[in-house]
């Protein structure tokens, strides 16, 4: 069975005229934008949450960068560097944005 086959026959009596073979290619245009659409406003607030968290870092929190260093934050150097201590007391400097998890630090 056609879906499209009411329509077809309206565009050939009707004044469709030519709108009835360009349907399906407007529906699929439509869908695809929606899904467009979905996903920017998914990864939008997925970036304000990483960026949320980036900012909420403090001194003794673990963290992990996203090259898999893991260690301890010692030090806050203005609004987008941190220093951070590994296990074998190495110091290492990195970007906030180098952050890929954090657990909070436990009191």
């Amino acid at each position: 069975m056609n879906l499209y086959a009411p329509i077809m026959l309206a565009g050939e009596g009707g004044g469709l005229g030519g709108f009835a073979e360009l349907m399906p290619i407007f529906v699929i245009a439509v869908v695809m934008i929606g899904m467009i659409t979905f996903s920017n406003r998914s990864r939008k607030k997925k970036e304000q949450q990483v960026q949320q968290m980036r900012n909420c870092i403090e001194i003794g929190d673990e963290v992990v960068t996203t090259c898999g260093i893991c260690g301890h934050v010692v030090a806050i150097k203005g609004d987008d560097e941190f220093v951070l201590e590994t296990g074998d007391r190495n110091r290492i400097r990195f970007k906030k944005y180098a952050i890929a998890t954090r657990n909070p630090a436990e009191d």
